[in-house]
């Protein structure tokens, strides 16, 4: 496998190819990395290319703390993407990484550095909004199988987690220190000069569709929400509607 140049885009050297398709970059949820995008460039569709986009302490970045607030983690995100991010671009992100999406979009509006094309927000509330991944701090110090089976998608890959004890005791480390930054979060924009597609699960329970519309507030420029059956987790069949509604949005500006 090719070696990455920049550790914080681990499959750059695979999908660099300069086929015209507009970058996406993936920020993930809770508790995960990079790897969680690593299915979607196919369903994504045409003209659109995944950029997973790795965070600290979590796969080839393992030995990297993460830091212990946002504005710290959005500060490093943007000096290691400086680069990729100075031109036309999608930011997305699933939960937690909806915020980290966010918050980027919000440091190129400050920093008077180019913002997304589109800020595609998935399963995360508008920040003035009270979820459970906000509004409990103590989800952090639950039991350990309870935050696994809470926080991971269910399915083998969670049960191999929840049953090998040193995989456990790592992803619950990377999970724990996630849901302290969620729980300290605190938005640092009122209003995002960028368009906004907000996405999720008309049945998930930590991001009520209430919370997708509410992202109206928070962009002087458009937001469009698009709902689909289901709960919390990014199915495959989503990511497809996804690649449709960010290409439809895209065609919009």
């Amino acid at each position: 496998m090719p070696t990455p140049r920049n550790p914080f885009l681990p499959t750059a050297a695979e999908d660099d190819s300069d086929d015209g398709a507009l970058p996406v970059f993936c920020l993930p949820q809770a508790g995960a990395g990079a790897s969680t995008y690593r299915s979607w460039p196919a369903p994504l569709g045409p003209g659109l290319r995944v950029r997973p986009v790795q965070l600290p302490g979590r796969e080839n970045l393992f030995s990297r703390p993460m830091p212990s607030d946002a504005a710290e983690l959005v500060r490093t995100l943007r000096a290691e993407l400086a680069d990729e991010l100075d031109r036309p671009h999608v930011l997305f992100g699933h939960s937690m990484g909806g915020f980290l999406a966010a918050e980027l979009a919000a440091a190129a509006q400050r920093d008077g550095t180019r913002p997304p094309d589109l800020l595609v927000v998935s399963g995360w509330s508008e920040p003035s909004g009270r979820t459970p991944l906000t509004d409990r701090p103590d989800l952090a110090g639950l039991p350990d199988e309870e935050v696994l089976r809470t926080w991971l998608p269910p399915g083998p890959a969670t049960d191999v987690v929840v049953n090998t004890p040193e995989l456990r005791e790592i992803v619950l480390e990377v999970l724990r220190a996630d849901l302290r930054l969620c729980a300290a979060y605190r938005p640092s924009f009122d209003l995002l000069r960028v368009p906004v597609l907000a996405v999720g699960g008309e049945d998930d329970p930590l991001c009520p569709v209430d919370g997708l519309r509410a992202w109206a507030r928070r962009t002087a420029v458009r937001c469009r929400v698009r709902v689909w059956p289901g709960g919390h987790p990014v199915t495959e069949e989503r990511v497809a509607a996804i690649g449709d509604a960010i290409r439809a949005e895209l065609d919009r500006s």
